[in-house]
C-alpha cells in the first residue's frame, strides 16, 4: 500500500470520526436525563416554608432553584472554589487539563482532575465513581455534548441543583432551607461561602459532624473569592466575623394534619404553595397555647381552629389538632376532618326553615317551657335548657341569640326532621343520625358531622346564602357560588347572631362574643361536655373553634363562655388586625305569619308523661301535681277534679287525658299511669 493510499484512508477515518463526533453533540439528550425524585416543599401564600418532606430515597431534594433565584455571593463562591473560569472556557479547561495530565502521568494514577463544572455534571450523570482514564474520557465527551445543547447558566443551574451538601441533602435549594431556613436568594456572603465549600467533600466538610473543618473550608472559600476580586478585604473580614449557626435537623413540619391530607392530591407536585398565612397560623397557635394553661385544668387536651376567607373559600389557617401536654392525647387525629356532635351550632338552620316554610320572622313568639315528645321508638323525649331554666314566651330572636334548647326542638317538630336533614345534606353536609337518639335532638347536635362541614355551613351564612368550596392550594379567585339559601332569610339569621343585646341574658354584657366590630357568632356544647364550639364570622372571615378531647372523654366545668369562646374571641381579634370588617347588611322588615300562642297552657304533666305507682305505698301519698299557666277548671277523662293553677290528683292505672277550661278556651294533654 503506497503512502498516498494510507493518507487517504487516514483522512477518511479522521473525517468520519469528526463527523460522528459532531453529530453526537447534536443528538438531543433524553428529557429525563437530569430528572430527580424530589421531595415536596410546602410553602404558605407568601412563600415561607411550612414543610419539607424527603424523597422516596430519604433525601432532601427540592425543585431546582433558577440562577436568578440564588444569591450572587453563592454563585461567586462556587466559581471561586470549583471553576473560576467557568464562563470563559468551553466544556474543558485545556490549560488546567494539560497540567493535570502530566501530574497524573508522573503519578501513574489520577491525582488531579482539573474538572470543570460541566465535567463534574457529566460525572454525576454517568455515575462515575472510579477515577480512571476511561471514565475521564467519557466525562469529557459528555461535557462537550452538554455544552453544545445547554447554555452556561443552564449548566450551572443543573450543577447547583445536583450538588451534594451532605449524605442526604441534594441541591442548593434544599441545603439553604435545611441549614439556614431560607431560600438561596437570601443567603448572606458568609452563608454562601459556608455552603459552597461542602460539595467538594460532603463528608469531610459536614456541618453536622465536622464544624471545625467546615469553618476552615469557609475561610478558604472566602480567600479564593478575594483572590478573584469578587469581594473586598472588608467583606472578607465581615463575613468571617458573622456567626454561622447552621441547623442540624430538618426544618420543622408545620400544619402536619393539613399537609398529610393534601399530599394524596398533590403527590405529583414538588413545590406546593398553600393558601395558609403562616404569620396568622403562628399567632393562632400561640393563642391556643395561652388558653390551654387554663383549659388543661378542666380536663381539656385538644383543640382545633380553622379560618376561611369568605370571598373565595381560601383556608387561611388550619389547626387540625393541638395538644400541648403529651403525645398520649391523640393529637395525631385531625379533628377538623373528624365526625363529632356539634351541639347547638345547627340551630340557625332550623329557624331558617321556619322563616322559609312557616313564614316566621325574628319577632315570632315561641315557648320556652317544659315540653315532651313521643319518639318513633315509643320513648319520651323531654329536652332541657342548658341552664335548666325556662323563660316562657320569647321571640325567635331571643331564642336563637340565647341558644334556648326547647324552642329550637319545638320549632324542628313543626318544620319536620326530614326537611332539616335534607337541608343540611343539600349544603354538602354528611349528616349521621344516631339510632339511639331522637330525631328532634338533631337540632341540639346529637348527630355527628365533620367539623369542616360545620365551618362550611357558617361560611355559606357569611356569604349571604351563596355556596362555597374550600380552597387550599395556589391562587383562589373570588368565588361566585350558587344561591343555596334564600338571602332575605339568611340576612335575618345574621342579624340575630350578631345581636349583642339579644345575647346578654344568656352570656352577659362582657362575654367573649362582645366585639367592637360586627361579628355573628354561635356556641355549642355537646352531651356530657365532650365537645365545645364557637363558630362565627365577619364579612371577610369565618372562624370555627373546637375544644375538647379527641378520645371523647368529658371536660370539666366548661361551657361556650369559658371553653371555645375566649379562644374564638382572641382569633377574631387577631384577624381584625389584618382586615377591615364591614357592617352586615340589615334585613328588610318582613311581616310574616305570627303563630298564635295560647295563654292557657298545661305546665304539668308534660304530654306523653309516664307515672309509676308504688304498690308498697298508699295512693294518697302519691298524688300527681297538675299545673297550668292560668287559673282554670281541671278535668281528668272528662270528670272535673278541681279549679285553680295547681290541682293534686290521686292516680290510677291507665292512659288519661287532662283538660283545662277557662272561659271559651280549652287545652288538652295525655299521659299514662302504670305500675
Amino acid at each position: 500500500m503506497n503512502i498516498t493510499r494510507i493518507i487517504a484512508v487516514f483522512s477518511l477515518i479522521t473525517s468520519v470520526g469528526i463527523f460522528v463526533f459532531w453529530l453526537s453533540l447534536r443528538i438531543p439528550l433524553p428529557n429525563d436525563l437530569l430528572s430527580q425524585n424530589y421531595g415536596q416543599h410546602f410553602v404558605d401564600r407568601y412563600g415561607d416554608t411550612l414543610s419539607i418532606t424527603p424523597s422516596v430515597e430519604g433525601q432532601y431534594v427540592l425543585p431546582a432553584a433558577d440562577y436568578s433565584e440564588v444569591s450572587l455571593s453563592f454563585i461567586e463562591a462556587i466559581l471561586s472554589v470549583e471553576d473560576d473560569n467557568f464562563f470563559a472556557h468551553g466544556a474543558v479547561d485545556v490549560p488546567a487539563t494539560i497540567r493535570a495530565f502530566f501530574q497524573n502521568i508522573f503519578a501513574r494514577r489520577v491525582v488531579s482532575g482539573a474538572s470543570t463544572i460541566t465535567q463534574q455534571l457529566a460525572k454525576k450523570i454517568l455515575h462515575n465513581t472510579d477515577r480512571t482514564f476511561t471514565n475521564k474520557f467519557r466525562e469529557i465527551l459528555l461535557a462537550q455534548k452538554l455544552e453544545a445543547q445547554f447554555s452556561k447558566v443552564e449548566i450551572f443551574n443543573m450543577w447547583a441543583n445536583w450538588a451534594p451538601f451532605s449524605a442526604n441533602i441534594v441541591g442548593i435549594n434544599a441545603a439553604s432551607q435545611y441549614y439556614f431556613r431560607k431560600p438561596p436568594a437570601l443567603l448572606s456572603l458568609a452563608q454562601s461561602a459556608y455552603l459552597a465549600g461542602i460539595p467538594k467533600n460532603p463528608t469531610r466538610y459536614s456541618p453536622k459532624k465536622n464544624p471545625i473543618s467546615m469553618r476552615e473550608r469557609q475561610r478558604f472559600t472566602l480567600g479564593k473569592m478575594l483572590e478573584n476580586n469578587f469581594i473586598t478585604d472588608d467583606q472578607f473580614t465581615e463575613a468571617m466575623a458573622e456567626e454561622i449557626s447552621p441547623h442540624k435537623t430538618p426544618p420543622p413540619s408545620r400544619l402536619t394534619h393539613l399537609i398529610s391530607y393534601l399530599r394524596q392530591y398533590v403527590s405529583h407536585q414538588s413545590y406546593v404553595q398553600l393558601t395558609i398565612d403562616l404569620g396568622l397560623q403562628e399567632k393562632i397557635e400561640a393563642a391556643i397555647k395561652r388558653h390551654f394553661i387554663f383549659l388543661q385544668d378542666h380536663n381539656v387536651h385538644n383543640a382545633a381552629v380553622v379560618v376561611i376567607e369568605n370571598k373565595n373559600g381560601a383556608v387561611r389557617s388550619y389547626v387540625g389538632n393541638t395538644n400541648l401536654s403529651s403525645q398520649k392525647y391523640s393529637n395525631q387525629v385531625d379533628m377538623l376532618r373528624s365526625f363529632r356532635q356539634v351541639g347547638s351550632t345547627l340551630k340557625p338552620f332550623v329557624y331558617y326553615l321556619a322563616f322559609r316554610d312557616l313564614d316566621w320572622t325574628p319577632d315570632t313568639p315561641v315557648l320556652d317551657e317544659p315540653v315532651s315528645f313521643q319518639t318513633s321508638l315509643g320513648t319520651e323525649y323531654s329536652p332541657k335548657n342548658f341552664d335548666l331554666k325556662y323563660r316562657g314566651e320569647i321571640t325567635v330572636r331571643d331564642a336563637l341569640a340565647q341558644s334556648r334548647n326547647i324552642p329550637a326542638v319545638t320549632t324542628l317538630s313543626k318544620v319536620g326532621e326530614e326537611k332539616f336533614t335534607q337541608l343540611l345534606s343539600s349544603l354538602g353536609v354528611e349528616f349521621l343520625l344516631r339510632d339511639n337518639d331522637s330525631g328532634l335532638s338533631a337540632v341540639l347536635g346529637s348527630s355527628e358531622i365533620r367539623l369542616l362541614d360545620l365551618a362550611k355551613l357558617y361560611t355559606i351564612l357569611a356569604r349571604e346564602g351563596e355556596d362555597v368550596y374550600f380552597c387550599y392550594v395556589g391562587y383562589c379567585p373570588e368565588l361566585k357560588g350558587e344561591q343555596v339559601l334564600q338571602r332575605e332569610f339568611v340576612l335575618e339569621l345574621i342579624d340575630i347572631l350578631s345581636d349583642n343585646t339579644a345575647r346578654i341574658p344568656a352570656f352577659g354584657e362582657k362575654s367573649p362574643f362582645a366585639f367592637s366590630f360586627p361579628v355573628a357568632a354561635k356556641t355549642g356544647t355537646t352531651r356530657n361536655f365532650r365537645d365545645n364550639y364557637a363558630v362565627g364570622f365577619t364579612t371577610e372571615f369565618t372562624v370555627l373553634v373546637w375544644v375538647g378531647n379527641a378520645d371523647g372523654s368529658p371536660m370539666k366545668n366548661v361551657s361556650g363562655i369559658t371553653g371555645a369562646g375566649p379562644l374564638f374571641h382572641d382569633v377574631m381579634m387577631i384577624i381584625s388586625d389584618m382586615s377591615s370588617s364591614k357592617a352586615f347588611e340589615k334585613p328588610k322588615n318582613r311581616s310574616g305569619q305570627s303563630q298564635k300562642i295560647s295563654t292557657l297552657r298545661i305546665l304539668s304533666p308534660l304530654a306523653h308523661s309516664q307515672f309509676d305507682i308504688d304498690s308498697s305505698r298508699p295512693l294518697s301519698d302519691q298524688k300527681i301535681s297538675l299545673r297550668s299557666t292560668l287559673e282554670a277548671d281541671f278535668f281528668i277523662d272528662g270528670m272535673k277534679i278541681g279549679t285553680g293553677k295547681e290541682v293534686f290528683w290521686t292516680p290510677k292505672n291507665g292512659r288519661h287525658t287532662l283538660t283545662l277550661r277557662r272561659g271559651g278556651e280549652q287545652v288538652k294533654s295525655a299521659f299514662t299511669v302504670g305500675e
